[in-house]
């Protein structure tokens, strides 16, 4: 019961074969820029889509171009942290954290009292009520990384999820991180240019070259 990529990646001009296996591990994923990380962590994720070949999510189909088969984001139980720390503007950091538990239809009461549980744990409880547009970027990536962990997705992305986190705090939270990431049992993809990052947070690596 993995998740599975065996395909052709294309965007804009880029173009790669993968050939990727991940078993309710932390694979890191290291490489040279424009080696195809991110657009191989965007098509898993549902943003793009293979060109060719399959991937597959134990063993139910997400993307088979030559099938038909693709499974839209909000389908996927994907939880997701990119570069541009992506947060929803109109919303608390408490709502933002909330989101994907209340698309997974749970009540907004509920939804926000595990959110609030999550970020606790987090040491982000102070931020409850901060909106987007005041966080600072080490704060903002903390929170996105509560949000991809909140619902306890099957699949895990995280791309350079520790790049703004200051040098006091980071050792902390890669620790935290860690054991969030073993408790979930999920097939987790960490892409780094950090060796700190990967070699405290993953099983196993492979370079894209």
């Amino acid at each position: 019961m993995s998740l599975v990529v065996n395909g052709r990646v294309e965007r804009g001009t880029f173009s790669r074969d993968v050939d990727l296996l991940v078993d309710h591990e932390v694979l890191g994923v290291v490489g040279a820029n424009g080696s195809g990380k991110t657009s191989m962590l965007r098509v898993i994720a549902g943003l793009d889509r293979l060109k060719t070949g399959t991937l597959s999510v134990s063993n139910t189909a997400w993307d088979v171009p030559d099938a038909g088969v693709f499974v839209e984001t909000e389908q996927r139980k994907v939880g997701m942290v990119f570069q541009d720390h992506t947060l929803l503007p109109f919303a608390s950091v408490l709502d933002n954290v909330a989101f994907p538990l209340r698309r997974a239809g749970q009540s907004k009461v509920d939804a926000r009292k595990t959110a609030r549980a999550m970020l606790v744990d987090a040491q982000c409880e102070h931020l409850c009520d901060v909106m987007p547009a005041q966080l600072s970027g080490g704060q903002a990536q903390r929170v996105c990384i509560v949000r991809a962990l909140v619902a306890k997705p099957s699949v895990i992305l995280l791309d350079e999820p520790l790049s703004a986190i200051d040098e006091g705090s980071v050792d902390e939270l890669r620790s935290w991180l860690r054991q969030q990431l073993t408790a979930t049992g999920a097939h987790c993809i960490l892409v780094s240019h950090s060796r700190s990052d990967v070699n405290s947070l993953c099983d196993r690596v492979v370079e894209l070259s």
